[in-house]
């Protein structure tokens, strides 16, 4: 018997063409060149189930040692169709296995267009159909879902232990570097909190807890899929913490803006030398600087000096 292969798409019909192999003859370059095997020469298999309603009748291309059948829409509803053309006299063919197949495993596949004649080609296109995705990719145990420049992208991904709507328990195998995260951004990509995203404000190595910049719709659970993608330091501060010294111009943006935002509404105290900043409680020092006039000109000195 001789297995020969071919593909098609999924729940689409599809004619194949095969040749048969002469039964008298020792050299298999020999093809059976007679009539055309009966409906009940075929014998139809879908995913390894037989079905005898889809017994199908093969036809003779012309005179030569080609033959078709045609695979309904109904027969292509299965990952591997087999076609068994099974001479039962065993004398005027050899049986042949014909293998259909609308979805293809491999271990490893490398496209590569520049092999190919043409220039310009496209290595691969994947086209969706209705809700299906052009492209779905399954991370392994240790893999990332695309490992290109893409995946390089990637500063963490895993599936969160717990959460909270303003925090996220990270993978146990995550950074137990403190602050290792702060400042990234956290996709919340497949369970709870599904299609959210944040700043991750303080990051506890210890837990591996995320601090939110901002609480989410809902708390995150177990079946919760994260990504961190690389962010800069802004959120130096979580909202509604105050600074507890004075930044510099090297401090970090969301610094500055807090001290501008307690410049103008916190607690300020002024004398005649002295001009002082206070902290939330309008009691406690935050800086001071130095004050004069001289009945024309007010001058106040660098906070912080």
């Amino acid at each position: 018997m001789n297995t020969q292969y071919f593909t098609g798409k999924y729940g689409v019909a599809t004619t194949i063409y095969f040749t048969l192999e002469d039964p008298a003859a020792t050299s298999s370059d020999l093809l059976f060149d007679g009539t055309a095997p009966l409906q009940a020469d075929m014998l139809i298999f879908k995913d390894g189930v037989y079905d005898s309603t889809s017994d199908n009748a093969p036809a003779q291309i012309n005179s030569d040692r080609l033959y078709s059948v045609a695979i309904s829409a109904a027969e292509m509803t299965a990952n591997r169709v087999d076609v068994i053309v099974h001479d039962a006299s065993a004398t005027t063919f050899r049986d042949a296995h014909l293998v259909v197949l609308t979805h293809v495993a491999l271990g490893s596949a490398d496209i590569d267009a520049a092999t190919g004649t043409k220039a310009n080609t496209t290595a691969l296109k994947l086209t969706g159909y209705g809700s299906g995705h052009g492209l779905e990719c399954v991370k392994g145990a240790t893999g990332n879902d695309i490992d290109a420049a893409l995946g390089k992208h990637v500063l963490r991904a895993g599936t969160c232990q717990s959460g909270s709507a303003s925090s996220a328990v990270l993978d146990s195998s995550a950074s137990a570097t403190n602050d290792y995260y702060n400042g990234a951004l956290i996709l919340f990509h497949t369970g709870t909190g599904a299609g959210q995203a944040r700043v991750i404000t303080d990051y506890a190595g210890a837990t591996t807890t995320c601090t939110l910049n901002k609480a989410l719709a809902a708390a995150l659970g177990a079946d919760t899929e994260y990504v961190i993608l690389p962010g800069p330091d802004s959120w130096a501060i979580s909202p509604g913490a105050e600074l507890s010294a004075m930044p510099t111009y090297a401090s970090t943006m969301m610094q500055i803006v807090q001290f501008l935002f307690q410049r103008f509404a916190y607690k300020r105290e002024q004398t005649a030398t002295d001009f002082s900043m206070k902290k939330v409680d309008d009691s406690t020092e935050l800086d001071n600087a130095t004050l004069s006039d001289n009945g024309t000109t007010q001058s106040f000195g660098r906070i912080g000096a």
